[in-house]
């Protein structure tokens, strides 16, 4: 999270005044929900910096515990909205349990 402030301080040097003159979109997404626990930081996380970049004039996709096809689908619609040009950010938030050196995504059960 600490290079998620980082960028933030970034974006807010530069101030709200480049949105007006350049389209910017945001997706973020914070997975915490997982079958066997639950995590707080990461949507809550999403959550502080997707209002944080509204404030700056980013046009915000925010999600919050997607699965691996609601996930995709987001990444679409973000490709789709800068189809046109103008700055990205992606933001993801998670906390991935590693077990047999394969990570889980959000929603799977952890052994």
């Amino acid at each position: 999270m600490r290079r998620g402030y980082l960028l933030l301080l970034c974006l807010l040097a530069a101030g709200p005044s480049q949105a007006a003159e350049e389209r910017r979109v945001a997706l973020i997404i914070g997975n915490g929900s997982y079958k066997d626990a639950s995590l707080k930081n990461p949507p809550n996380d999403a959550r502080a910096m997707a209002r944080t970049l509204k404030g700056l004039g980013f046009d915000v996709l925010e999600h919050t515990n997607l699965d691996n096809r609601s996930m995709n689908r987001a990444i679409t619609a973000f490709g789709e909205k800068l189809r046109g040009g103008g700055v990205g950010l992606f933001f993801y938030g998670s906390s991935t349990a590693q077990v047999d050196l394969k990570r889980s995504p959000s929603g799977a059960a952890i052994r």
